[in-house]
């Protein structure tokens, strides 16, 4: 039986996001519902092998990663956290996401997104800033010393 017009929209808006959804089991973080985006995000191209295999309570980079994100949304619902995960082949993925605890049914709803190019354009926009900062430290150095030779240099030739 076909849905309605609405049911129709909302499914071909979930099915064909930008962004990861899904739902999860509060208890223990195995996925109830994925669209495709979500599967992509994980490293599944398959979004029924992502929904039977993936455990997000099981796949957080950080060791306390699944404690210190419900933390966080315990006490800011609605609002956008990062959090890392592991994905299918190993590597790690940084997502963006707005999650909707619903400790009454036993389930979190979320949307997120992958954030792994801003964080890795970040981390080396840090790390340049890191070489500069070390540059301007050397360079400062250099000058402090050249300074002093140049004071030695010429007390010496006023005593001359």
């Amino acid at each position: 039986m076909p849905g309605t017009e609405d049911e129709n929209f909302y499914r071909s808006l979930f099915e064909n996001a930008a962004a990861g959804i899904g739902r999860t089991a509060l208890s223990d973080g195995h996925v109830l519902i994925a669209n495709h985006r979500l599967a992509e995000i994980f490293g599944y191209a398959d979004r029924e092998e992502f929904i039977r295999d993936f455990v997000f309570a099981e796949r957080y980079a950080e060791q306390d990663g699944r404690e210190r994100l419900f933390e966080f949304y315990d006490n800011n619902p609605g609002k956008l956290a990062d959090a890392s995960f592991i994905r299918k082949d190993g590597s790690v993925v940084h997502v963006e996401a707005e999650v909707r605890l619903d400790r009454a049914r036993g389930h979190i709803d979320f949307v997120l997104i992958d954030v792994s190019e801003r964080v890795a354009a970040h981390s080396e926009l840090q790390q340049h800033r890191d070489d500069l900062e070390q540059l301007v430290d050397q360079r400062t150095e250099q000058l402090r010393i050249s300074e002093e030779v140049f004071r030695t240099f010429y007390e010496v030739i006023q005593d001359i």
